[in-house]
């Protein structure tokens, strides 16, 4: 992303929202877009917006399990709160597992590693980071995929133009891959 930025003659700064800090955030103008958001999130602008013109991410949403575990209806799997997907998700399939409800990640991640839940809610993509960044060693399986979903760019209407370059660029960007 920050390198389409650049190619556009700006510079992206980010800031890590969760979930619906993220929408507040935009709502207030105290950001000027959102990345790696699914259409869904729409609905709860209040705000103009423009949303890029094709995916920026696709992202495997799925429950993780330890590789030594497997999933049945006792496993007790994690999702934090404000994440909509994983509340709905988990909502809607209180009955096939034990659902474990987090106020952040933080504390997710050390129950993780602790062996306290067997698995939890997340994508590909914060999967990939929280082993990067060292958040939990113990690299999760994937135990069951519940879908692929694209993920778009969000900016304030007043971005139009930008977002016009910007989705052109990141077509240009995907014929060439």
């Amino acid at each position: 992303m920050k390198d389409l930025y650049r190619q556009l003659g700006c510079e992206l700064t980010t800031a890590p929202y969760p979930g619906r800090r993220g929408v507040v955030a935009f709502n207030a103008h105290d950001v000027s877009g959102e990345l790696f958001r699914l259409r869904m999130i729409e609905g709860s602008y209040e705000v103009e917006f423009v949303r890029s013109g094709q995916p920026v991410l696709e992202a495997q949403e799925a429950i993780w399990i330890h590789g030594s575990r497997t999933l049945n209806a006792n496993s007790k799997i994690g999702y934090v709160i404000g994440r909509w997907w994983q509340e709905n998700h988990a909502h809607a399939n209180v009955a096939q597992h034990r659902y474990v409800k987090y106020s952040n990640s933080g504390d997710l991640w050390l129950d993780y590693e602790r062996h306290l839940v067997d698995g939890f809610l997340a994508n590909n993509i914060l999967v990939e980071t929280v082993l990067e960044e060292g958040k939990i060693s113990d690299k999760p399986v994937l135990a069951h995929l519940i879908r692929t979903s694209q993920m778009y760019h969000y900016l304030g209407i007043e971005f139009t133009p930008f977002m016009s370059d910007f989705s052109d660029l990141l077509k240009d960007q995907a014929l060439t891959q």
